[in-house]
């Protein structure tokens, strides 16, 4: 069973009981929390562009569901010009268009069944840029995780900066405001 990580509310409330780390853990959290923020951001940036093509897809398909059962309610005020003259032709055109719909509508789910799972994969991702101390702070080895193994541990490290201004709860935040805009 995968462990939960607090909603990002309650994060920002439980970063002020989490006593400050060493300077030596924060120095060494920080490379760890770099590259996972950095590998993050670049798997969400390929989700933002896969659910992009996807999203593309879905709108086709939908035009051509719609352009479909339009040319079918339609049929009866179509010239077929030479081709009246074949038997049933109206009667086979629209059962040929109504195949039609069906193909698209199975195509449209798919993709919207593909946009459902990348949107998932991206609210993962964004619970997935915390880096959490692995085994006890008195280790002279000290070992990140991305996974909450300490209830005390909020994976900011005492909110210190990742970067140059902000801590993990803002890249976390701003991918989080990011795959709920897509």
């Amino acid at each position: 069973m995968e462990p939960k990580t607090p909603p990002y509310e309650s994060r920002t409330q439980s970063q002020n009981s989490t006593p400050p780390p060493s300077s030596a853990a924060a120095r060494l959290w920080r490379p760890a929390a770099q590259r996972n923020l950095r590998n993050q951001w670049s798997y969400l940036n390929s989700l933002r562009q896969d659910w992009r093509s996807t999203a593309s897809a879905a709108r086709s398909h939908a035009t051509a569901i719609v352009n479909s059962y339009l040319s079918q309610k339609y049929m009866d005020g179509m010239e077929f010009g030479v081709l009246t003259d074949m038997p049933n032709i109206r009667k086979k055109a629209c059962s040929k268009l109504f195949k039609q719909q069906e193909l698209y509508r199975g195509k449209l789910l798919s993709s919207y069944r593909d946009m459902v799972a990348i949107v998932t994969r991206m609210v993962s991702t964004c619970k997935s840029m915390r880096c959490y101390l692995k085994g006890t702070s008195n280790s002279p080895l000290a070992q990140f995780s991305f996974s909450l193994e300490d209830d005390n541990d909020s994976g900011e490290c005492g909110g210190i900066p990742v970067f140059a201004f902000y801590s993990v709860a803002s890249f976390g935040m701003c991918a989080f405001v990011t795959s709920v805009i897509i």
